[in-house]
């Protein structure tokens, strides 16, 4: 690829996302090809449709020459992974579903420093 934004932890750069917009048409007769005009076709149908984001990056794994350890590049510049452990957000279930509580979780480790997060279980 050329030309596009890549995606960087935020102690490297910007996490560029895009967004993609995915739609699954069914033509109504299997057996004639389906060719959608400018105008929407009567005999196209909306079968499914997905919206997302996503980022473009590389991530490759090493041994270090002079450490002889495991050593990791993102788009091909090294990085130290500083980072910790995430076990259950709640033991008991109650806010596993709280969109907020796992947005402040995961802010808390980026105030913290950390570039890399493990999340157990």
């Amino acid at each position: 690829l050329t030309g596009v934004k890549l995606w960087w932890p935020h102690t490297m750069g910007e996490p560029y996302l895009y967004k993609a917009n995915i739609s699954f048409l069914i033509h109504n007769t299997a057996t004639t090809p389906i060719t959608i005009p400018a105008e929407t076709s009567k005999n196209v149908v909306l079968s499914d449709h997905v919206t997302f984001s996503f980022g473009i990056r590389t991530i490759q794994t090493y041994i270090h020459p002079r450490t002889n350890g495991r050593a990791f590049e993102i788009n091909h510049i090294p990085i130290f992974l500083q980072g910790g452990n995430w076990i259950a957000t709640d033991a008991m279930l109650q806010y596993s579903t709280s969109y907020e509580r796992y947005y402040d979780e995961v802010c808390l480790h980026r105030e913290a420093g950390l570039n890399f997060i493990r999340i157990w279980g």
